[in-house]
């Protein structure tokens, strides 16, 4: 018997086998797969992926201009000039960014920072015509949902895991009414992704307790604020939250409710942890104020940025636009609407057009074992992301206005909820046993339900 015979009857393995066991050898080996699986390369595929879905064939109009809002803000961004210096552009009185001094312009409730960043960008590229204007915007809406893609990833990593965090951003990269509005020039996919990057900021600094991170969230709420005021909504979530959490970490500290909560209310001293989180989101909310005052300078009267009387013009855009979702406000392409049902007509929207029938339903099975898991496993991490489609959804369902795009913030916390669903199923899987005596792989079931989620999507 050979010494290569003799070695393998042994060890129960080749000399060429036991050559690869060798953890440096190993390792060298794996690296290229282990470059290919991080992170940061993962996310770098899937968004490349979301931007040719969402880049390519930006002009499908052919100079057209067929979409009526961006015809409005291309018409109004062709008008505006760069504003000389700082003092000039906060002056809602000189400034030639105010759109509301615009002759022609007799109703403007759009958020201004998106616009003003497009004319920024097309003063430096050459495209201020308009039939290039609004093909930078196009540009810079795609872009920008491509943002919210990362925006998922980071989101499906911080509350879950890697896992919940790739699929996440590769169901929203593929998701049908974000590839849509990324082919137009208009305010929804910069403030969906001020949105989810507030959700994102929200569960770091909340945790961490970092001054900059709350810094941070409170220039995505107000960025978001000045991209559609709607974001606002934002607000209400992040003071529930906090109160959530205030009311757990107290009742966890409590004197007399145990040695482990008497010991972490006598450690917290001068600065327990949920007067740390409150100080950091009222300082939140302050920043915000101050970014949305900056960045929205004309929703407002004079030009001291100190300054927040509110502007007539704004406030009589705003309550036109509240009375034309109302339905008290005759608009007529607002009959399109007419005899429509709350939140059914939304929801039908959504599932068989702006998620597509796969996904759709998939996040619908989502919410609904989330909303479960919230209610009798206390599992925290779901809070956000049910919260903010939930409050999306309450609110927006019951306008007389239920256009598809006004529920577009929705879709990235569907994506994470659906990624999220599907790993958890993944986790427990078990062998399926068939009637006729045969039983399927253990990740049969779950393996199934993600490739038809990732390719129903694509579909």
């Amino acid at each position: 018997m050979s010494v290569e015979e003799n070695y393998e009857l042994v060890t129960g393995e080749s000399e060429a086998a036991s050559a690869t066991s060798d953890p440096v050898v190993r390792n060298i080996a794996q690296m290229p797969w282990q470059i290919l699986a991080s992170s940061p390369v993962l996310l770098a595929a899937i968004v490349l992926i979301a931007g040719a879905f969402r880049l390519i064939g930006a002009d499908w109009d052919q100079l057209q201009h067929l979409h009526p809002d961006e015809r409005f803000l291309t018409l109004v961004g062709t008008q505006l000039g760069l504003p000389q210096s700082l003092a000039q552009y906060i002056d809602p009185n000189s400034s030639p960014l105010n759109p509301y001094l615009l002759s022609d312009v007799t109703f403007f409730v759009y958020g201004t920072f998106p616009l003003f960043l497009i004319r920024a960008i097309a003063e430096l590229s050459g495209g201020t015509d308009y039939d290039s204007f609004h093909l930078v915007g196009r540009s810079m809406s795609a872009l920008f949902d491509m943002g919210t893609v990362a925006m998922v990833f980071v989101i499906g990593r911080r509350l879950f895991d890697r896992r919940v965090a790739t699929i996440a951003a590769l169901l929203y990269a593929l998701a049908i009414l974000g590839i849509q509005l990324s082919h137009f020039f208009a305010v929804d996919t910069f403030s969906t992704f001020f949105a989810t990057a507030a959700i994102y900021l929200a569960a770091k600094s909340l945790d961490e307790k970092r001054w900059y991170q709350f810094a941070a969230l409170g220039v995505a709420i107000g960025l978001g604020l000045a991209s559609k005021l709607s974001t606002g909504l934002i607000v209400p979530l992040l003071l529930g939250y906090l109160g959530w959490r205030i009311y757990l970490e107290l009742s966890e500290a409590r004197p007399g409710h145990g040695d482990v909560g008497k010991d972490r209310w006598l450690a917290y001293g001068r600065w327990p942890t949920w007067a740390k989180q409150s100080l950091g989101i009222g300082a939140s909310l302050v920043v915000a104020a101050v970014t949305f005052r900056v960045a929205q300078p004309y929703a407002f009267e004079g030009s001291n940025l100190l300054d927040f009387r509110l502007a007539r013009p704004f406030v009589d855009a705003v309550n036109q636009q509240r009375s034309i979702q109302e339905g008290t406000y005759d608009w007529p392409p607002g009959i399109q609407w007419a005899n429509t049902t709350s939140y059914l007509f939304p929801l039908k929207n959504m599932v068989v057009w702006g998620l597509g029938p796969v996904l759709g339903l998939m996040s619908l099975a989502a919410f609904t074992l989330a909303a479960i898991r919230i209610f009798t496993k206390r599992h925290w991490g779901l809070i956000l992301p049910v919260g903010w489609a939930a409050l999306n959804f309450v609110y927006f369902g019951s306008l007389v206005l239920k256009t598809m795009r006004y529920f577009h913030p929705i879709y990235p916390m569907a994506a994470v909820l659906s990624a999220w669903m599907l790993i958890f199923l993944w986790d427990r899987r078990r062998p399926l046993k068939l009637p006729w005596r045969r039983t399927l792989p253990a990740g049969f079931l779950p393996g199934s339900l993600i490739a038809i989620a990732l390719g129903g999507t694509l579909l």
